[in-house]
């Protein structure tokens, strides 16, 4: 759980594990199922990553396809890498899924030879659909204030200015109230950016719904 949890703090809204959501490890049965997990120990016995995955029969040969695929640091990444490979005398690839993060590409090698193909795959959409109740919940930086004008063409709710106040990077409280806004942000924006499937200056480029006030 600890592994899950920077995911987390790191996409907040992409993930967000409970209790039972880990069920599925007191009712695995590697023997039987041929599911098997791993998790990687640094030289403190610190857990740094997890993955299960299993074998299978593809048309470049046998592949370890990864149900899950969890790590906290470029350690833990490596610690997966070196798992795998003690594999490799009996699979072509591994193939797994990662949240989308650009920086991540840097984990694989610059001379990859056909050995690395990766790509974007779209896995849904994401709609805040209680602007507020979000807007308690994200991370700040620093104390202070922001005056937030929100527009959605659907949820009428949504549409309103709200005056968030933080103290030292943690929420205090949110109040709705007729002032000049320091951005304004229309609800697809605002999803993109709270889910971090863009940042603010990729926003700024390349998305309509953004207007910086002061």
């Amino acid at each position: 759980m600890s592994i899950d949890k920077v995911w987390e703090n790191s996409y907040n809204m992409m993930v967000q594990y409970n209790k039972e959501d880990y069920e599925w490890f007191t009712k695995s049965e590697p023997a039987i199922k041929q599911d098997f997990t791993y998790v990687y120990l640094n030289e403190n016995n610190i857990a740094k990553a997890y993955t299960t995955f299993h074998k299978e029969d593809q048309s470049d040969g046998r592949n370890l396809i990864c149900t899950r695929f969890s790590f906290v640091d470029k350690d833990g990444y490596n610690g997966l890498m070196r798992i795998f490979k003690a594999f490799s005398s009996d699979h072509s690839f591994v193939n797994f899924y990662l949240t989308f993060d650009v920086s991540m590409q840097y984990l694989m090698s610059e001379l990859w030879m056909g050995a690395v193909n990766w790509k974007v795959n779209q896995a849904g959409m994401v709609r805040v659909i209680n602007a507020e109740n979000i807007l308690k919940k994200v991370k700040y930086i620093s104390t202070g204030k922001a005056i937030i004008k929100i527009t959605d063409k659907y949820i009428k709710e949504n549409n309103d200015v709200f005056t968030v106040y933080f103290d030292s990077d943690k929420f205090t409280s949110i109040e709705r109230s007729i002032v000049e806004p320091d951005i304004i942000i229309d609800i697809i924006t605002f999803s993109a950016l709270i889910s971090y499937v863009c940042n603010f200056n990729d926003a700024k480029k390349w998305l309509d719904g953004l207007q910086i006030m002061n």
